[in-house]
């Protein structure tokens, strides 16, 4: 039986875990560290990630990333760490409410 994309993703953020996700609807991976699970102001949920490569539609990689929880179809964990970086701040504003999220 396969493994709920919840709680592979659990397994990653608490452990930080670097991972490719692929979304519905996108033709790759991307390459993240994921940083957390968090309802934005904007009511929805999101997989807050620093996006290292792999598909991306809004800009330029490196970079910090809100990723559509709903659309995320798989997640592989890599065999690589990660550390969280200095300028993620989990009080931003644009955080409402965090469901889980790295140390």
């Amino acid at each position: 039986m396969a493994i709920p994309i919840i709680e592979v993703l659990r397994k990653a953020i608490r452990e930080k875990i670097v991972c490719s996700i692929r979304l519905a609807g996108e033709p790759s991976y991307r390459l993240v560290h994921p940083y957390g699970i968090c309802i934005l102001s904007t009511s929805k949920t999101s997989i807050v990630c620093w996006q290292l490569s792999g598909h991306s539609g809004s800009g330029s990689l490196p970079g910090f990333r809100h990723l559509s929880f709903v659309r995320c179809e798989d997640i592989v964990l890599l065999e690589e760490k990660f550390s969280v970086r200095a300028e993620f701040d989990p009080s931003t504003k644009m955080y409402r409410k965090w469901l889980l999220r790295v140390d």
